[in-house]
């Protein structure tokens, strides 16, 4: 568990270069299965031994593209269908490359082995980043330091939200729940959805003891109302900080417990800067 909690808090430029390194060591690996697959040997020495400077292209290819499509600054907590789109356009590229390469090397290997390549490093790069997302989920949730919290509102202020607790000391999103039908049941920056019918058991069960509002197209009276069945659980209920807190990390310092009423007549929890503070264009 130590090991994982050290990896989180490396700083960004560290993380950068091992998922760097990781992308290159499995276009490797993926090369080396496409071949075996391919010609259902698990060491096709002949093979290997001649498309060895199509490793050597494919290695270097997959530094340039890795980087070309930034896949080692993909947000790790909040991967999702554009970061899945970005994967999938880097292994094209890369499948490409490696047909373009055996074509200018005069290698003799089939043609699908570059596709059997692609595929396989589209689906391993996808899994490694999930499984480290549920890794550090799995560990951050048995930090007992870290107190859990629920955030109501699974929408994009929702994640944003989550994203920016994961980085806290003091709490650890632990699920959403939203109204959204289409929302309950997925996973949400590596956060289950549920519905608010199951908030009572939820909260038992994960010793919740704080619920964070980030719903801000959601009108003051619903959002007391929200609130104050939230109270009746025994739960805090905090509402959602500011953009510029957001953004600049207070969230610990941003949050503030409500009551109901405090609500009511609130048509919008503010999310944007307000527009005295918003910088004009070429400022």
């Amino acid at each position: 568990m130590r090991i994982f909690e050290r990896l989180h808090s490396l700083p960004r430029r560290t993380k950068t270069v091992l998922y760097c390194v990781m992308d290159i060591g499995l276009v490797g690996i993926c090369l080396y299965l496409a071949h075996a697959l391919r010609y259902g040997s698990l060491w096709p020495s002949k093979v290997l031994d001649g498309d060895l400077p199509l490793f050597s292209f494919m290695l270097l290819a997959a530094a340039v593209l890795s980087i070309g499509f930034r896949l080692p600054w993909l947000k790790l907590t909040a991967m999702e269908g554009r970061g899945a789109v970005r994967l999938a356009a880097a292994a094209a590229c890369l499948s490409a490359a490696a047909m373009i390469f055996s074509y200018l090397l005069g290698l003799s290997g089939p043609r699908s082995v570059p596709v059997i390549f692609g595929v396989l490093f589209f689906s391993s790069a996808l899994a490694a980043r999930y499984g480290v997302v549920f890794l550090l989920s799995y560990f951050g949730e048995r930090n007992h330091a870290r107190k859990p919290v629920a955030i109501y509102g699974a929408g994009a202020a929702g994640l944003q939200l989550c994203a920016a607790l994961r980085a806290s000391r003091e709490v650890r999103p632990v699920f959403f729940v939203d109204d959204n039908l289409h929302l309950q049941g997925l996973m949400m920056a590596g956060l289950a959805v549920y519905s608010p019918k199951r908030l009572a058991e939820l909260v038992a069960k994960k010793g919740v003891e704080r619920v964070l509002l980030a719903m801000p197209s959601v009108n003051g009276e619903r959002l007391a109302a929200i609130a104050d069945l939230l109270k009746q659980l025994g739960v805090d209920v905090q509402v959602l900080p500011s953009y510029v807190d957001m953004m600049s990390g207070r969230m610990e310092e941003a949050l503030r417990t409500v009551n109901p009423d405090e609500l009511l007549g609130r048509t919008r929890v503010d999310l944007e800067i307000q527009k005295s503070q918003r910088p004009t264009l070429g400022a």
